[in-house]
């Protein structure tokens, strides 16, 4: 079981000091996590733009995947 300290320190170290709610903080660091790669994901497609393709669906996944 996690004690009371150690959860003021998980909540610390993430940067929700003062959540009372372990699966709110979990919940917000999903969301956060998810919406950093969609960013990363989109500039990579951003990148690929200039670039004449034959399948460019495909060659954004691999360029993503490579990342």
């Amino acid at each position: 079981m996690i004690t009371e300290e150690r959860y003021k320190q998980l909540m610390q170290d993430v940067g929700m000091p003062n959540s009372r709610s372990l699966l709110q903080a979990l919940r917000q660091c999903a969301m956060e996590a998810a919406l950093a790669e969609r960013e990363e994901c989109a500039k990579v497609c951003e990148e690929l733009i200039a670039f004449d393709m034959d399948d460019p669906g495909q060659t954004a996944a691999d360029a993503i995947r490579s990342r």
